[in-house]
Order: structure tokens, then sequence, then C-alpha cells
């Protein structure tokens, strides 16, 4: 207790270092700050009572001058963690210092711009707490949260990362009543920084902050959010038959967000699903529209039109599948299933890649219901007619010459290869009875025309001129050895043995240049 009478001489000595002058020199604020720091913790540990308690009238007043000269220096003139452990304390114990709320403007900046990850999390803290506990009007709350909005945009991602850090804390902690307000202006910065930021890390914590603020919000808030989203999706997207090919970041960016509302309000999506597929059918067909017959190139992936829009649509439909099985056999999605099929040759491989999912999705989807009804043809799906089954397998066989982004993608393209190879002769040795021209004969010509596109597409001229060199008798015993038990042949396809690209390449272009050979071989 005999150091407590020691207190104000102490004080007295650390305001008169300030008041000469030591305030300018950064070197000497850190020894009076650690000084007080020890005093303080003194107080706290031994005395536990308020230092004000302790400290008589005439000092109290220099108390605060030297915990606010104190602060203002450290916090701007030469931040610290020490410093800045001292402005935690006090705005965990709530002090009611006039310097404190200008000096947290100044630790919000510091959160962002600091290049030292401790001090952005310090600061983050403080700014949390303060945010929390201190009383402010509405206009100095709303500064603060403009602070934070406008700094999504800041040049470099650790800043950016440190305001998403604070939006997400401050959704999960904020009262709901202030966050109801705050809805549709955190919604529409936190989508536009997630379509439009390039860093793969703040998209994914824009993100994550998106799905946070869906699933806190009223429901009302949640309607008005919700609504805001599908008319401006509505508006953007109907006023064209064929999309341009410039329609603005907004389509692209509230695009982009419902996949994340599907993962958070789930089965609550399906009163929404009439809005999106039209204009999900609509963008597809408006990307495949900028690119086809195309005379040239184009230099970047990142110039063809309409990707983005119909990449985000593609993420979409697929977390859609994924909550609403029935959905994928659905009529109305028979066109975007159409559409999905010409990705697969698209120039963007993002929307290759996204394409080869879905249909493997579909694929999957087909052999878990047959399972259970217990049937084993596929002729009753939109997907699995022979036609729209060798054209995806072309599709993809010219796809595997292009640059694949993982091994993942190369997997899930062979077993969909497989898949589609595999039921076209299954399907043609139950329809034809192993007699081609049978086959071909009850074909409608629009399925006639999609084989014709798929023998394009493999130059099948060229196949069936090698495999013309062989003896007929020995070509006919492979086609109906292949059409009797398909999977005895082209299962082996998915060995670890054959995981070369360049030999499974091979197997896929004899299976469909074999059943090439038996159409035109017809005459």
């Amino acid at each position: 207790m005999g150091f407590a009478r020691l207190i104000p001489r102490i004080i007295g000595s650390l305001v008169s270092l300030l008041e000469s002058g030591a305030d300018r020199e950064p070197d000497i604020i850190e020894q009076i700050f650690t000084s007080w720091s020890y005093v303080m913790m003194y107080l706290k540990k031994y005395l536990e009572r308020n230092p004000s308690e302790v400290l008589n009238d005439g000092l109290c007043s220099k108390y605060e001058d030297i915990l606010s000269a104190s602060l203002g220096c450290l916090t701007v003139l030469n931040p610290s963690l020490m410093g800045l452990s001292l402005l935690k304390g006090i705005v965990n114990r709530k002090l009611p210092l006039a310097e404190i709320y200008d000096i947290v403007t100044g630790v919000a900046e510091l959160m962002v711009t600091s290049q030292m990850e401790s001090i952005r999390k310090k600061c983050s803290k403080i700014l949390l707490q303060f945010l929390l506990d201190y009383r402010l009007s509405e206009k100095r709350l709303q500064q603060h949260l403009d602070f934070l909005l406008s700094n999504l945009r800041y040049e470099h991602s650790t800043g950016r990362e440190s305001v998403l850090e604070m939006i997400h804390a401050i959704i999960v902690k904020f009262p709901r009543s202030v966050l109801d307000e705050q809805s549709q202006t955190f919604f529409i910065h936190l989508v536009a920084c997630l379509a439009n930021d390039n860093d793969n890390i703040v998209r994914s914590m824009s993100g994550a902050a998106i799905k946070k603020l869906i699933g806190s919000v009223s429901p009302n808030a949640l309607d008005s959010i919700l609504n805001m989203l599908f008319l401006g999706i509505w508006v953007t997207s109907s006023n064209y038959g064929v999309l341009p090919h410039r329609v603005g970041k907004k389509l692209e960016e509230r695009i982009a967000v419902l996949g994340l509302l599907i993962e958070v309000i789930k089965k609550g999506f399906l009163k929404h699903i009439d809005c999106v597929l039209p204009v999900t059918r609509r963008i597809l067909q408006s990307a495949l529209h900028a690119v086809t017959n195309r005379q040239q190139g184009f230099e970047s992936e990142s110039t063809v039109p309409l990707w983005k829009e119909a990449y985000y649509s593609l993420v979409m439909l697929e977390k859609t599948i994924h909550q609403f099985d029935d959905l994928c056999f659905a009529k109305d999605l028979e066109d975007i299933w159409e559409a999905i099929c010409e990705m697969l040759l698209h120039p963007h491989s993002w929307l290759r890649n996204r394409s080869v999912r879905l249909i493997g999705l579909y694929f999957e989807h087909v052999t878990d219901v047959n399972r259970e009804n217990h049937q084993s043809s596929f002729s009753s799906y939109f997907m699995t007619s022979p036609s729209r089954l060798y054209l995806i397998a072309t599709s993809l066989c010219c796809q595997l010459k292009m640059p694949l982004i993982d091994d993942a993608d190369s997997n899930l393209m062979t077993q969909n290869i497989v898949f589609s190879i595999c039921g076209v002769h299954s399907l043609m040795g139950q329809t034809a009875s192993i007699d081609p021209a049978a086959f071909w004969s009850k074909l409608e010509q629009h399925e006639k025309d999609r084989f014709l596109k798929a023998f394009v597409l493999i130059n099948a001229k060229k196949g069936y001129s090698y495999l013309h060199l062989l003896p007929p008798p020995y070509v006919k015993a492979i086609v109906n050895l292949m059409l009797r038990a398909p999977n005895i042949h082209l299962s082996c396809c998915c060995s670890r043995k054959l995981a070369k690209l360049p030999f499974k390449q091979m197997l896929f272009r004899l299976a469909l240049d074999l059943i090439a050979y038996m159409f035109f071989s017809l005459d």
C-alpha cells in the first residue's frame, strides 16, 4: 500500500514530461506509456478500485490528460501493440474520455492500412468493442459503417480482409434491429465485392459474410433483400430477348449471390425457382449465341462475352439441383440442359468444367433413380437418348484435348464419357437388335441431325477411313460384341492402369468411330 502514496508524484512527473514537449517524441511517449501501464496494473490488481478514487481531485484531470496524450501519440505517431493494448483496456472498461471517439477513428484507419497483421487484429478488436459498448449517435455509427464499406475497395487485399472480418463480426454481434436497418446497404456492397474482387480469399470472405447476413436478419428484412435481388435480375434480363455482350455488372452480381442464397435458405428457395429458371435459360442461351459462328478466337478467356453471368448461373443451378433432386428431370429444365450440353465446347474453361459437373450430376441421379426403381433402361430421360449421349461423348472427347483445371475434372470427364458411350451401346442394342439400319430408320430427324453434328465434331469420315481398311467381318464382329456387352469393354477406361490421358482418348475415339462406322456403312 506504500506504493499508492507515490502515485500522485509519479503521475505529476509524467505530466511534466508531456508538458515539456515530450509528446512530440514517440520514443519518450513509449516510455511514459510503459510507466503509466504499470501504474494502471497496480491500481487494478492490488487496490481493486477506480483510479479516480485513489487520486485526489487535482490529479484526476491530469490522469485523463496523460491518458489522452499517451493514446494519441502511441496510436498515431508510433502505433505499437503496447499502446493499442492500453487503448483496448480503456475501451473494455468503457472509460468516458472525450478523446476516445477521435482516437478510434484513427484506429479504424490503422486496421485497414497497417502492414502488420498483429496491429490490424488488435485494432479490429478495439473497434468492435468500441462500437458495441460506447454510446454512439446514429450519425457517428453510420460514419463508421460507411468507412468500412468504402474500404471494401482498398488497394491491398490485407486491408479488405480486415474490413470483411469486422463486417462479419458486426453481423454476428450487433442487435437485429440495427442489422435490419443496415441489411440492404451491407448486402449491396458485399455482393459487389464478391463479384468484382480478384482475390480468392476476399471473395470467399465476402461470400461468408453474405451468408451470415442472410441468416441473421429478420424475416421482413430478408424479404426486402430478396425482393430487391429478384426484381433487379428480372428487370435487367427481361429487357432483352438475347442479352447483349455487356449487360453491366449488376446482373452478374445478383446471379452470383443466388448460389449463396440457396445454401442458407435451402428448401425455402423453392418458391423462387419459377422466377429464376427463365432468367437462367436466357443467360445461358445468350452466352452461347455470343460465341456461335465467330470467325476469330478470343485473345483471352476474360474477353469472352457473358461468361461470368453464365458461370454463376451454372453454379446456382448445381446448388439448386442438390437441394431439389426432382428438379433434375423437370420439363422446364430441358432447354437449360440442352444449353449445358453445348457449353461443353464453350471457349471458357470455367464454363466447360462446370457443365461437366452438371452432366455428371444428371447421370448420377439417373443411376440412383434406376437403382431405386429396379430399372435398367435409360431411354425415358431427356439427356439419355442415344443421339444426345453420343453428342455428349464426342464433345467431352474434344474437350480432353483442351487444358484441364485439375485431376478431379479429368476423372469426372472420364466417368461421363464412359457412361455416355456405354449408354449409347446399350440403347442401340435394345432398340435395333444389333441392326444399325433398323436403329437409324427409327430415329426422328432431330436425332439424326444430332448424330451428324457429333460425326462432324470427331471427323468421323477420318475414323471410318482407317476402320474401312480392316477386314469387314472383323469390324462387324467388334461392333456386335460392343453392342452386346459394352460395359465389359468400356469400364476398363476407369482403371488406374489406363489412367494416362492419351490412351484413354484412343479407347474413347475407337468406341465413337465404331458407332460412326456402322452408320457410314449402311449402304
